[in-house]
């Protein structure tokens, strides 16, 4: 209907353009100038006109708090759009169970099954990203909404990576977990990462409080999953009755920072059809530093260990290494 009106509303600009004199001024469609780049503010802090020869013509887009974003019309909240198109050719030269990313734990090995394969071309577009990040401020305190999703879902299906709030000092919702240091990660050209990393997006809800201008500390319950092999003979499933407890504790400064975090979790099999229910702890503890040493060029570690952490380990997470049945169907962390 609107492609209706809009066509017959230039029909008949057109029917008056071929009487009308020449130099008479024809206005085809009212126009709105909607560009944050074209921001222009009074000595006052009001928004003034674009196109002072035109009253028809002004801004009502506002730049956001971050950049790139914009305010949306009428609110104080900033909203900005982000991500990106991605193209991946991969050759590997071996074979490998994962085509898309190098996984080291699914490169067969002699005596198994697929110890013949050869290697693989692949291109993809999986890691294509999208994201939508919201903020603002209340009498209350400042609110983040933020939003990301990828295509690495089982199918090339879109997945979601990160879903949260933020209100001042508290965060709910799933992003990095707490036990995690994302900002001491090096850039790798493949997807994967490094292998020993602790490295695991998860739900939670967490506290941040900052101790001093350098210090601030952060406690949180996260999502649990046990993952374990279960014996043939025993009939049952991974069910904790507690989340995991991460926590860390960080020091930040203008030549870079330091974190120690820690891990308490439970790892329990829960028994059906007369199988015992048994449990066992976990903890973990994982240090990671980033020292600038010049303006481009950083230099980062990390060093995790602990006893049931697989899970939380980049190669090993869903490789059932959190613990293991012993003889007596007790359970042992690993």
């Amino acid at each position: 209907r609107l492609l209706a009106e809009f066509a017959k509303r230039l029909d008949q600009l057109e029917k008056k353009q071929s009487v009308e004199p020449l130099g008479s001024q024809v206005t085809m469609v009212p126009a709105v100038v909607a560009s944050a780049e074209a921001r222009s503010t009074s000595n006052h802090g009001a928004p003034e006109r674009l196109g002072q020869d035109n009253p028809k013509v002004e801004k009502f887009l506002e730049e956001g708090v971050m950049p790139g974003s914009i305010k949306i019309p009428g609110t104080d909240i900033s909203m900005k759009f982000g991500g990106y198109v991605k193209l991946d050719l991969i050759q590997d030269f071996d074979g490998i169970g994962n085509p898309s990313q190098f996984k080291t734990d699914t490169i067969p090995v002699r005596g198994t099954s697929n110890a013949d394969l050869s290697g693989l071309t692949t291109l993809q577009a999986i890691e294509t990203r999208f994201n939508l990040d919201f903020r603002g401020e209340t009498p209350k305190g400042k609110f983040r909404a933020f939003f990301e999703g990828d295509f690495y879902g089982q199918g090339n299906t879109f997945r979601i990576r990160h879903a949260f709030g933020e209100f001042g000092n508290l965060l709910a919702g799933q992003t990095w977990t707490t036990f995690m240091d994302i900002s001491a990660r090096p850039r790798s050209l493949d997807y994967e990462g490094p292998d020993g990393e602790v490295f695991v997006r998860q739900a939670m809800i967490r506290w941040t409080q900052p101790l001093s201008r350098h210090w601030k500390v952060a406690f949180a319950v996260e999502n649990p999953s046990g993952q374990f092999v279960v014996p043939g003979n025993l009939s049952g499933s991974s069910r904790s009755h507690l989340p995991d407890f991460p926590a860390f504790l960080r020091y930040e400064s203008p030549r870079g920072h330091f974190q120690v975090a820690t891990l308490l979790r439970q790892i329990r099999f829960d028994g059906t059809e007369g199988s015992p229910d048994v449990s066992t702890i976990g903890w973990g503890v994982n240090s990671t530093f980033k020292l600038n040493t010049t303006r481009k060029d950083s230099l980062m570690g990390q060093f995790a260990f602990g006893s049931g952490i697989g899970r939380y380990l980049e190669s090993m997470t869903g490789q059932n290494a959190d613990a293991v049945f012993r003889a007596g169907n007790t359970l042992k962390a690993l």
